[in-house]
């Protein structure tokens, strides 16, 4: 039922084993990064329309940054440090 076969060996072999392991590995990358960044883009956009609720103006769209960028900075220091 079960049948050992020889490991393949040969320089051909070596080389898509390697292409093999390289597109996992950029594949589970931009992965990771496509979820991240749609991830930090539902906060961006969130922010802007609590902000546009609360009728809160911002200069533009980098300072909106800024300020969420200090946000989270703020919020990782109080939850480390409490």
């Amino acid at each position: 039922m079960f049948t050992l076969k020889a490991k393949k060996s040969g320089p051909s072999h070596n080389i898509s084993n390697f292409f093999a392991k390289a597109l996992t590995v950029i594949v589970i990358t931009l992965i990771v990064i496509i979820a991240i960044s749609l991830m930090l883009g539902a906060f961006a956009f969130g922010f802007i329309g609590l902000f546009k609720i609360s009728g809160v103006q911002y200069d533009s769209f980098l300072t909106l940054l800024i300020f969420l960028l200090l946000f989270f900075i703020t919020v990782f220091y109080y939850w480390i440090y409490s």
